[in-house]
């Protein structure tokens, strides 16, 4: 109740609140990146296809903000 509060008081303030979706491969996404007011940050990788250790949720969608963690291009192992 306290975070949904704060979320919220950022957001009528204008600023922005973002949180990370997780790295378990989870279909659950944790607070506050699960409030309808707060940005989720998700895995992708350079085809902006969710890499599988990233959660998901079908509230996250590439329109958000994302984070590219894995270059199918780079030949490093």
């Amino acid at each position: 109740m306290v975070m949904e509060w704060a979320v919220n008081y950022a957001y009528e303030r204008g600023d922005v609140v973002i949180d990370v979706a997780g790295n378990e491969n989870q279909s659950t996404v944790g607070y506050p990146a699960a409030y309808d007011r707060a940005v989720v940050v998700e895995a992708v990788n350079n085809s902006d296809v969710r890499v599988d250790f990233s959660n998901y949720n079908a509230g996250v969608t590439v329109d958000e903000i994302i984070a590219i963690v894995e270059d199918s291009s780079s030949n490093i192992d």
